[in-house]
């Protein structure tokens, strides 16, 4: 359960792109991700750094904005591709990122995409965060959405789950910490409502195999090399060819070796399996790309 203490609570932050990268530094606490507005998308790759919260750890993977860029498709596929990887096992939530005054075709588009990549059960897992709460004034965040009509079918889909955020750096401390506060019983209430877990889109469950036989079969290689390479020192050291002394320093580094390798080896894997889930979000877009343009 997320709200557990020494819990992670994974969340992947979309939308425009400066919009949302601005509200990944709020939630984090500082300014961790790169929120230079552009005429170009610029957050280029998925980030996850964490933000160490009242007795738990909240994980951001920010994804560049999916249709506020001249790249192409494949950009797009290794950029989700990537975001799979870093919210895995699974995300909590999706975060929708927009701002107060708009919800254009853009918008619209990226909904259609999550729904796309993870599936439609994806709104159950969505968060409507809006953007310059400040601008609101004397009104509430009903009030404003009262006015809004077209805002108000997302919101129903999203099961009325939405918060707004001040992202200006000269708020308040208290201020911060309640939006931060606010949004994470909103993350936790949509999760015990949701049967108090993550939720499983396809592309996760394929990956989480994919992952594990990879990890498997690094462990399988990296013990043969372990065995072949300390028999090999033994010999050496049985015919002579070095001291006793010199085979159990080397077969203490072979050791160390392995060890590290089998520290990093789920980076490895996600590594060799990452064109594999490139592949898999390809197979989805590439079918339904031309609706979006």
């Amino acid at each position: 359960v997320p709200g557990q203490s020494g819990t992670t609570l994974r969340i992947v932050l979309v939308g425009k792109t400066g919009t949302q990268t601005t509200t990944a530094n709020t939630i984090l606490g500082r300014k961790e991700f790169d929120s230079k507005i552009s005429a170009l998308a610029f957050t280029k790759s998925c980030h996850k750094p964490e933000q160490h919260w009242k007795g738990r750890n909240i994980l951001v993977v920010d994804t560049p904005g999916l249709f506020d860029s001249e790249d192409k498709l494949m950009y797009t596929c290794e950029e989700i591709g990537k975001c799979v990887l870093q919210s895995y096992p699974r995300p909590h939530t999706i975060i929708l990122v927009l701002q107060l005054d708009r919800y254009t075709k853009e918008e619209q588009n990226t909904v259609e995409l999550i729904k796309a990549i993870f599936g439609e059960s994806a709104m159950k897992h969505m968060i409507v965060l809006f953007t310059r709460k400040d601008e609101l004034g004397d009104q509430t965040l009903n009030d404003f959405l009262k006015g809004a009509g077209n805002l108000q079918s997302i919101i129903q889909e999203c099961g009325n789950c939405r918060c707004a955020f001040n992202n200006k750096e000269s708020i308040e401390k208290a201020e911060k910490e309640a939006q931060l506060k606010e949004l994470v019983h909103l993350i936790e209430k949509m999760v015990r409502e949701n049967g108090g877990s993550h939720f499983s889109p396809p592309i996760y469950e394929n990956v989480m195999e994919k992952l594990q036989h990879e990890t498997e079969a690094l462990k399988i290689i990296y013990e043969g090399e372990l065995e072949e390479e300390t028999k090999s020192v033994e010999e050496k050291c049985a015919q002579g060819k070095i001291s006793k002394h010199v085979m159990e320093k080397e077969k203490l580094m072979l050791s160390q070796t392995y060890n590290e390798k089998i520290k990093n080896i789920r980076e490895e894997a996600e590594r060799n399996i990452f064109q594999d889930v490139v592949n898999m979000v390809w197979d989805v877009l590439s079918e339904i790309w031309n609706m979006f343009w």
